[in-house]
């Protein structure tokens, strides 16, 4: 089961206030045209640690997706129960669930 995500590609978008994490997607309840969805925002643009937060939000997506097929094409192999398979599917089921996780 996969979460209900705003679709990817997720990018920066780095101003003199701040950093924000945005999507765009196909807007689908109004008949068309593009929305750009608000994933994130930082109030201190100037540190490389808000840089590097919003970076790893906005492959979010991305890194998702490449987990979640590496763990399918390792779970067709009978390695299935080494250690990094199973931090991986943490990993996913964490950023899947529908409750959040502490």
């Amino acid at each position: 089961m996969t979460a209900k995500h705003t679709p990817g590609p997720w990018y920066t978008d780095i101003s003199d206030a701040m950093i924000a994490v945005r999507a765009r997607h196909e807007e689908r309840d109004y008949g068309g045209g593009l929305t750009v969805a608000i994933l994130g925002q930082f109030m201190e643009p100037g540190t490389d640690e808000t840089h590097a937060n919003a970076r790893l939000i906005a492959a979010a997506p991305e890194l998702l997706a490449a987990l979640q097929n590496l763990v399918a094409d390792f779970d067709k192999s009978v390695i299935t129960t080494d250690p990094m398979l199973i931090e991986a599917r943490a990993a996913i089921a964490k950023a899947t669930a529908k409750e959040p996780t502490p």
